[in-house]
């Protein structure tokens, strides 16, 4: 269910700060989800950088436009089949593939604003698939 979900994210979340990025060792990830166990998702969640999670579902960035502080950590996921990037207009972020399940971390350092989009179904300045980051 959702519950379920928003816990698998937000490991995914930890994992990503946690780790300096999506991946790292198995051992890494291992201890990761023991500490989760031992000191709980809410916990872990307090220490962690604030966060925004952006979803990519029917070819979307939900929610298309966020306005967010300087170092809060954006995260995007891919729920649906079909591979997608998440691309700045400037290039100063860019995926790579994401197929589904993929996620994608990148925290914002400067004020502005961040337009992005995915190279395979939309385009810079915001055509089709696309969405903006305003970060104060």
């Amino acid at each position: 269910g959702w519950l379920k979900a928003i816990r698998t994210d937000a490991l995914a979340v930890i994992a990503a700060a946690d780790l300096g990025g999506v991946g790292g060792k198995v051992e890494n990830v291992v201890t990761l989800a023991e500490r989760a166990e031992r000191e709980g998702i809410a916990r872990l969640m307090a220490d962690a950088p604030p966060m925004v999670i952006i979803v990519m579902d029917a070819f979307v960035f939900t929610p298309k436009q966020v306005t967010l502080r300087k170092g809060t950590a954006v995260v995007w996921i891919n729920q649906e089949g079909e591979t997608h990037t998440v691309t700045a207009d400037d290039k100063k972020f860019d995926s790579g593939d994401l197929s589904v399940g993929g996620i994608f971390a990148f925290t914002v350092a400067e004020a502005g604003r961040i337009p992005y989009y995915c190279d395979y179904h939309g385009g810079r300045g915001g055509v089709d698939m696309a969405g903006v980051l305003i970060v104060e």
